[in-house]
């Protein structure tokens, strides 16, 4: 279950924030590379699951390509629609998350090409979490260098020797699975990696306000709001193109979700407006004209689907 802390702030009350504890950024899903037509293809198909799953989405269904635009079309009762695909992820809010992911995937490359240092990390899930507050640098050559000597000997994993049998120990001990600090990088070590593989994931804190995630949903509306589309389907949580998820992106949905109300959509050519939390059956309608088409229904009493 992700965990954030949502709230206020007494000078900026009418703009709600999480703050996203560091997680690691890079999650396996699918067995990676995926090709555009794939992600495609999993994103309307988890929609399409998402809305059977809710409520009557009519039968029977026919999904195949569109001309980009639109991404697919979707045929339901004999009446096909359009239906534009796009996401929304926390790296459209917060670059230092997209920097943290690429100083793990980085780390990920420089330990695979001299794995024979480190068989103890084969298995396992190492962490670098980046500090808030302090940038990292523009070159992270040297900071890799000394990440990777940090990892040479093996200090175990977080929890190792740890009795939960009586609740969470206080202090929680850190002789295992914390291999120390380089600069702004914490460095930790967990057990559940990817069998037979050395697997890094970068992790970073930070908050993001109610008014980034409205600019950034509005903003991607305003790009995809062109003809011949009909249907737009934002997706939280879609796999990247090598198969990894983002678990903070599930913050982006919850807060859209608590707030939807504060969003101001009035497209010139979409007729629907959806988000999904991918993966799950969680969707939410976020506009509907007159003209909409029946296919997705409206949501019972205008709540998120669940």
């Amino acid at each position: 279950m992700d965990i954030g802390i949502h709230g206020t702030e007494p000078d900026r009350e009418d703009d709600p924030l999480y703050v996203i504890p560091p997680k690691p950024l890079d999650v396996p899903a699918l067995a990676g590379p995926l090709n555009k037509d794939r992600r495609e293809d999993l994103q309307i198909l988890s929609f399409a699951l998402a809305i059977s799953l809710t409520v009557d989405g009519g039968h029977p269904i026919e999904i195949r390509p569109g001309g980009d635009p639109p991404d697919r079309f979707i045929r339901v009762n004999g009446r096909a629609q359009s239906v534009e695909l796009t996401e929304l992820t926390v790296f459209d809010v917060r670059r230092e998350f997209a920097q943290a992911r690429k100083l793990g995937r980085d780390l990920r490359e420089r330990l695979r090409t001299v794995a024979s240092r480190y068989t103890h990390l084969v298995g396992r899930l190492v962490v670098i979490s980046v500090l808030p507050g302090e940038p990292l640098p523009g070159d992270t050559k040297i900071l890799l260098d000394n990440i990777c000597v940090l990892l040479e000997k093996d200090q175990g994993c977080v929890g190792d020797g740890v009795d939960l049998t009586k609740g969470l120990p206080d202090p929680w001990p850190n002789d295992r699975g914390f291999y120390g600090q380089s600069g702004p990088v914490h460095v930790q070590v967990y057990r559940d990696g990817l069998p037979n593989e050395i697997f890094v994931s970068g992790a970073h804190q930070a908050n993001i306000r109610l008014s980034q995630a409205i600019h950034v949903l509005e903003s991607r509306v305003r790009a995809k709001d062109t003809p011949p589309n009909e249907i737009l389907v934002m997706s939280c949580g879609l796999p990247d193109d090598r198969g990894y998820r983002c678990g903070p992106d599930s913050f982006i949905f919850e807060f859209i979700s608590k707030h939807r109300d504060r969003l101001q959509l009035s497209p010139q050519h979409l007729k629907s407006i959806f988000l999904h939390h991918w993966g799950t059956s969680a969707w939410l309608q976020l506009y509907r004209s007159e003209e909409s088409p029946p296919w997705p229904p409206i949501p019972t009493g205008g709540r998120p689907a669940v």
